[in-house]
């Protein structure tokens, strides 16, 4: 059985990635690489860690957002 996927609210994301909600927003349009939200309804949505984990890690292997 595959295991439970956890998934982050806007909030949680901006805290582990330490920016504002609107940094958010703006990755999100800007860098292809930002993970994809997860619709739970029509304005509810969720981030995979795992997701957002992978991101952390290529930043930090990239030296930093440019």
């Amino acid at each position: 059985m595959k295991p439970a996927t956890q998934l982050l609210t806007v909030n949680q994301v901006c805290e582990k990635l330490a920016i504002s909600r609107l940094t958010l927003w703006r990755r999100r349009n800007d860098d292809s690489t930002f993970p994809q939200p997860i619709y739970l309804g029509s304005r509810a949505l969720r981030f995979r860690l795992a997701d957002v984990e992978i991101y952390i890690e290529n930043l930090a292997a990239k030296g930093g957002h440019k």
